[in-house]
């Protein structure tokens, strides 16, 4: 039997706690039971301190850190590359049945 392929993208900034509290590996033993995970990112302005320390335990875990820079002061552009990167991989990677965004922010709430 053939495993659902997944795709799993985690806002950074936005989960600082749920990142302290092993959210990670939590969410992956939960997609595990699911299917294959094929893809793993986490997005975030890795040169921010509140953020540096998750970088090790998201490598661990097979993640591919993704920057983003913030040119705008108190606005987050990870949610932006986040989404692009979605629609890329469902455009190119026809094959995955689920899309799974970690996120905090409120604007994927609709």
């Amino acid at each position: 039997m053939d495993r659902s392929k997944i795709a799993l993208f985690i806002d950074v900034e936005n989960l600082t706690h749920w990142l302290k509290n092993n959210g990670p590996d939590l969410l992956i033993t939960e997609l595990s039971a699911i299917g294959q995970l094929i893809v793993r990112r986490a997005y975030g302005n890795w040169g921010n301190p509140c953020v540096q320390g998750f970088q090790s335990e998201l490598n661990r875990l097979g993640f591919e850190l993704i920057h983003n820079f913030h040119p705008v002061s108190k606005k987050n552009s990870s949610d932006i590359q986040l989404t692009i990167d979605v629609i890329d991989y469902a455009h190119n990677l026809p094959g995955i049945q689920w899309f799974v965004l970690a996120t905090g922010d409120s604007d994927f709430s609709p």
